[in-house]
This record gives C-alpha cells, structure tokens and sequence, in this order.
C-alpha cells in the first residue's frame, strides 16, 4: 500500500486560472525570444486591465465571497454588458464574475443597472 507521504510532491501547482501566464513564462525561460516576451506581456497587461475594471467599479467589496446564483437573467445582463464593452471572457477574468452574481443577489434594481453603465465607463 502506499503512504501518502511516499507520493511525490508537486513542486508546480497551478491555479486553473493562471495556467495561460504559467505557460508564457515558461516559454519566455525556455525560449528566451522577443516574440515569448511580448505574449507574455500582454498576458501581464491584460490581467491588469482586468483587475482594475473590476476594482474600479467593485471598489471595497469583498472578492472572496460568492453568494448562490438565483437570479440568472441578471447575471447574463451583466456578463454580457461586460463582453460588450470590456471584451471576452478568459479564465482569468471570470475569477470576477462573483461580483457579478453577488451585485444580482444583493442590490436593488437602479444599483445593477449603475453597474452596467460603470463597467461600460471603465472599459472604454
């Protein structure tokens, strides 16, 4: 039987949602190009793009928790607001759609709608 402690230890554990930037960095290491290095920064540029529409208009909420989703339609509205006006959804932006489904669960009508129009104003 084997132990626990006889299996090996990953030593490069990657969140799902970080494989893109894990790879691109890898890749500049192996590679050392200037073609690796541009990906690898706009993959850095985008995620800051990221992060800050999302500071921006959640400024101060808690990114960590995530209430169930029951309003559906809501969250669709916004998702596609935002696809609209800040471009696709990869998976590092939709660590963020908590705050999308949190502001459908918990605001009232005219503060989602305040949303909408404040994702639009940042992203453009």
């Amino acid at each position: 039987m084997v132990e626990k402690n006889d299996l090996p230890k990953s030593t490069n554990i990657v969140d799902s949602r970080d494989v893109k930037l894990d790879y691109l960095y890898n890749k500049l290491i192996h590679e050392q190009t200037t073609e690796a290095g541009v990906e690898l920064q706009e993959e850095i540029a985008y995620r800051m793009k990221v992060d800050k529409v999302f500071n921006t208009v959640f400024e101060g909420q808690n990114s960590t928790e995530t209430l169930p989703v029951t309003d559906f339609d809501c969250l669709r509205m916004l998702m596609s607001h935002y696809k609209e006006h800040c471009g696709d959804w990869e998976d590092y932006s939709l660590k963020h759609v908590r705050f999308l489904s949190n502001t459908c669960e918990t605001a009232e009508p005219y503060q989602i709608l305040q949303v909408a129009n404040q994702l639009k104003s940042v992203c453009q």
